[in-house]
This record gives structure tokens, C-alpha cells and sequence, in this order.
């Protein structure tokens, strides 16, 4: 009895160690990089948020960054709808693309010091809400297609130097705008509408039936053999 036992013992204790030192080992990263254990959403937040229509999920299994997607909810998204985020920490990915919220929601975004990809595409923002993204230091893309966005108002984002990719088509900014943008931020590419151009008609090219032969040359046959009718 005493050897199945030891058996079991030996051949279980690798498994239970291992999976002890990983859990260790996640509670404990935040400290190996100079930082607090990373905090997670509760249950509570969780659920408003799906009450709320958003899908909410991690991003990674190794670390607990969150993804908050409130495109295509069920129920409209508005500005009362964001109230909740405050509550989501490392919340890194936020999608309100076609959703109802004004200038006066982002307010609330701009809180969200973790923010690294933010989506307003078909919004009703304007520069007014841009404003209130100035302090997201981390912020990496963002995306600003068919809003109210002006020149004055994508200048507003000069300071936040972490700026990869902005998109802005059928937006209020002009060519101009995004040049400037892109002098203050060399590392950003800020894309604006594809314009096409036409392309030029090709060049007439002659027929060589309808040339007429070079001095000393002789005439094609077929031209010799009307020449030789005629007369």
C-alpha cells in the first residue's frame, strides 16, 4: 500500500509543481517587471458591460489586457453606455465604431490611460472630442474614418509621440492637414482617401498597311498587283 501511494506521489508531484509555479509565476510577473500584480475585471463589471452589448474578452492567455467591442451591439450605444469602463483595468482595445456617442462620451475614454487601439469609425465625433484624447500616451491606432474630424482637431493628437497608424478618410481633413500631422509625428502613418488617377489613353499606333514605303523601297505586293491593274 505504502509503495502505490509513493508511486502516485511521485508521479503526480511534477504536475501539481508545475502549476503551482505558473500561477506563482502570473501573480508574481508584475513584480519581475518593477510593477503592481495586474489587476482583473470583476464579474460585476463584466456583466454590465455585456448588459451594456458590448463582448468583452482577453486578449491573451499570459496576461490579462482587455478587448471591449461595442460594434454591432444588440441595443444602441451611447454615451451613457461608457459609464462602466472606468471600472475595466489594462483595458487596451476599444471599439465604439457605429455606435451613437458624441463628443461629450470621450470624456470617459480619455481616462483609459492603457488604451492602445481605439475605433470611432462612422461616429459622430468631431475635434471638440478629440480633445479629450491628448493624455492617452499609450494610444497606437486610431481610427477616425467618416467622422467630423478637421484639420485643427487631428493636430490635437501632435503630442502622443506612441502614434503608429490614424485613418481619416471621409472625414473633414484635408491633404493638408494629414502633411502636417505627419511632420509633427514622422513615425505615423496617417492615410487619407485614395484618389485615382486616370490613366492617359494609349498612343495611336500607325497602320502599316496605310504607310507608304520609304524612298528606294519597294511597295508590298498586294499594292504592286493594284498598281499593275490600273494600268
Amino acid at each position: 500500500m505504502f509503495l502505490k501511494r509513493s508511486r502516485l506521489n511521485h508521479a503526480t508531484f511534477p504536475k501539481r509543481f508545475w502549476m503551482a509555479s505558473l500561477v506563482l509565476g502570473l501573480a508574481l510577473s508584475g513584480f519581475a517587471r518593477g510593477q503592481e500584480p495586474v489587476a482583473t475585471a470583476s464579474q460585476e463589471v463584466l456583466q454590465k458591460l455585456r448588459q451594456a452589448g458590448a463582448r468583452v474578452q482577453q486578449i491573451s492567455s499570459a496576461e490579462p489586457a482587455m478587448e471591449i467591442n461595442f460594434q454591432l451591439a444588440p441595443i444602441e450605444v451611447n454615451d451613457a453606455s461608457l459609464s462602466v469602463l472606468e471600472s475595466v483595468p489594462n483595458l487596451i482595445w476599444l471599439n465604439l465604431a457605429e455606435t451613437k456617442i458624441s463628443d461629450e462620451g470621450l470624456k470617459t475614454v480619455g481616462k483609459l490611460k492603457d488604451l492602445e487601439r481605439l475605433h470611432l469609425e462612422k461616429t459622430g465625433i468631431g475635434d471638440a472630442g478629440l480633445a479629450h484624447l491628448t493624455q492617452l500616451e499609450k494610444l497606437t491606432y486610431l481610427n477616425l474614418y467618416g467622422t467630423k474630424v478637421t484639420d485643427s482637431g487631428l493636430l490635437q493628437l501632435a503630442n502622443l509621440k506612441q502614434l503608429r497608424r490614424v485613418y481619416v478618410w471621409q472625414s473633414q481633413v484635408s491633404d493638408a492637414g494629414i502633411a502636417k500631422l505627419r511632420e509633427v509625428l514622422p513615425d505615423c502613418r496617417v492615410v487619407g482617401e485614395v484618389k485615382l488617377t486616370p490613366a492617359a489613353p494609349p498612343t495611336p499606333v500607325a497602320d502599316p498597311a496605310g504607310e507608304k514605303p520609304a524612298e528606294g523601297e519597294k511597295a508590298p505586293a498586294d499594292k504592286q498587283e493594284k498598281g499593275g491593274n490600273s494600268q
